[in-house]
């Protein structure tokens, strides 16, 4: 796991910019903060971006406060250090500012409650909804999450990674924050997770990416974790493609990872 881990930092710090073109859900949901994030690249690579092409120069990237709050499923009691506990039915609150992520994020369907609008596939990739049990408190809530699997192949020696994104407009010279909580079933041991930001100067996400923010990889299959990445968006970007990716030796076999409340913000 360690050596995993070890890796996929490697290659993230060399990572040229990524482009594009089931087991039963963990009930305990005590959060565990990832490492502060990984390091931004540019560039264009195939094999790690599961398609298209790209180019671009870094962006500098710096780690997002400390999220090492406890939270329980989604739509049940959460708690951190500063704010206690939330009311059943809502949304966490990763980045501990005493406001709700729901009230804040800037991305569509950031809890998955229902199903996976906003959100789209990528390139060997697949997405599924995945409901999460109702709490007690609140028998009518649905919550859920968002399941990626990856299945790309490649060279033996290589990492892939691929997922699922949604595209949002953003102001350039203005710090953002990426953050989502993740969870590697067992089953899929040996792979990772990560959130990634690709900023463009289009208002669209098309074009060449004018940089990229990569969280430090998750490969824990021990409990649902906080990724999270942030800086500053390049002077003239006008959107960023925020992705929810899963990550794995290109010569493993298929594996899924689970995202749920993912948390955009302007500081």
């Amino acid at each position: 796991m360690a050596a995993f881990e070890a890796r996929a930092r490697t290659v993230l710090a060399a990572l040229l910019v990524l482009v594009l073109p089931g087991c039963a859900l963990d009930d305990d949901r005590t959060l565990h903060p990832a490492e502060p994030g990984g390091d931004a690249g540019a560039g264009g690579d195939e094999t790690l971006t599961s398609s298209g092409s790209g180019g671009a120069s870094a962006a500098n990237q710096t780690s997002a406060s400390d999220t090492s709050g406890t939270s329980s499923d989604a739509g049940g009691a959460s708690t951190s250090a500063t704010t206690g506990t939330l009311p059943a039915s809502e949304c966490p609150d990763l980045n501990q500012n005493e406001v709700l992520d729901c009230d804040e994020t800037l991305v569509g369907n950031a809890t998955f409650d229902a199903d996976t609008e906003d959100w789209e596939a990528e390139t060997r990739a697949a997405i599924r909804w995945q409901a999460v049990a109702a709490p007690s408190a609140d028998p009518e809530h649905s919550s859920g999450a968002l399941v990626v699997t990856h299945d790309g192949a490649g060279a033996p020696d290589q990492l892939t990674m691929a997922g699922s994104f949604q595209c949002i407009p953003v102001q350039g010279n203005a710090s953002y924050r990426f953050l989502a909580e993740s969870f590697v079933p067992e089953a899929s041991d040996g792979a990772g997770s990560a959130i990634s930001a690709l900023f463009y100067g289009s208002s669209d996400c098309s074009g060449s990416p004018l940089s990229v923010m990569n969280s430090a990889v998750q490969a824990s299959a021990d409990g649902w974790r906080v990724l999270h990445t942030g800086g500053v968006a390049p002077e003239f970007a006008r959107s960023t493609r925020v992705r929810l990716v899963a990550i794995k030796a290109a010569a493993d076999a298929a594996v899924e990872v689970r995202f749920d409340n993912v948390l955009v913000f302007r500081e």
